[in-house]
């Protein structure tokens, strides 16, 4: 791995890196400004939404999160030695840090970063989660749709994510609270093992069965308390969970209404401040993320 002193910023020497900053959020981008600013305005709306949703915040007087968005994936991986990932959080200095890169397909880069942010927020909240609903949560909120001229937004969409029924993992498993993603078989394994997760969350917080809803923190404290995924499933939902997910996956077109809210006054900070950053700023962060290893 090169060492701090002799790594330097990869990539095309003309493309210059830019900062954008607003209340919550510090970013760095070598992605054209339309670009980045159309995907970090959408964040913003996104941070919003959850707090308007369940209360997810940012405590005050923390650091802002950082987002860094590389344009190349090659510069991506050289800093961060995870080839697989399009995307990862993790924590620096205190501070919150989403890494990503933007040549992933169009439609995935908000959702994405979305995606990553709900684990920011599920950091600060310090709960021990099983990986379903720990990446299923993040997977349901992902898909929130904007309407209205931003001024309202939708729970509750399908997620784009792809799936094959022949990948999926047996629900048994993927609720464990010992499941991990890395070892599963394949990529398209991981990519349903996602759907799957966000498929039952979507289904126990915004499906129209309302029996469900407000179930899920007994079920989290069960498993809190030591009680296995599969018993406290079942306990909490009354019934297995290979019964339980096999029936919603059936009705899952018609057993799932989104649901609309409304932005509350002033919530959304959505403008940034957008200035040029030398590229000795830039590539200290990158030796940071060099430092913390694959």
């Amino acid at each position: 791995m090169p060492g701090a002193a002799d790594a330097s910023v990869k990539g095309d020497s003309e493309r210059s890196w830019v900062r954008y900053e607003n209340d919550y959020f510090e970013a760095y981008s070598d992605v054209p400004q339309s670009e980045a600013l159309l995907l970090l305005e959408d964040l913003e709306n996104f941070r919003a939404a959850m707090t308007d949703y369940d209360g997810s915040r940012v405590p005050e007087g923390s650091k802002k999160t950082r987002v860094i968005i590389f344009a190349s994936k090659e510069d991506f991986i050289d800093a961060t030695h995870h080839p697989l990932a399009e995307a990862f959080t993790l924590g620096i200095d205190g501070a919150p840090h989403i890494v990503m890169s933007a040549e992933a397909k169009p439609e995935w880069l908000s959702t994405t970063l979305r995606h990553e942010f709900v684990h920011v927020l599920q950091g600060y909240a310090g709960d021990q989660l099983p990986w379903w609903y720990f990446e299923g949560f993040a997977e349901c909120m992902s898909a929130i749709e904007f309407r209205e001229e931003n001024n309202e937004f939708v729970v509750g969409q399908p997620t784009i994510r792809s799936r094959s029924k022949r990948s999926f993992i047996p629900w048994s498993e993927l609720i464990a609270e010992d499941f991990a993603l890395d070892e599963v078989a394949s990529a398209k394994q991981a990519s349903s093992a996602y759907f799957q997760a966000g498929l039952l969350v979507r289904y126990v917080l915004v499906g129209d069965d309302r029996a469900y809803r407000g179930r899920v923190t007994e079920y989290l404290e069960r498993v809190t308390g030591g009680e296995s995924s599969a018993k406290a499933f079942e306990a909490v939902f009354e019934e297995a969970v290979d019964e339980f997910a096999t029936r919603v996956y059936k009705q899952r077109r018609k057993s799932i209404k989104p649901q609309s809210y409304k932005f509350q006054p002033e919530v959304a900070k959505r403008d940034f401040l957008a200035s040029d950053t030398a590229r000795p700023v830039v590539q200290k962060m990158i030796d940071a993320l060099r430092a913390q290893g694959p």
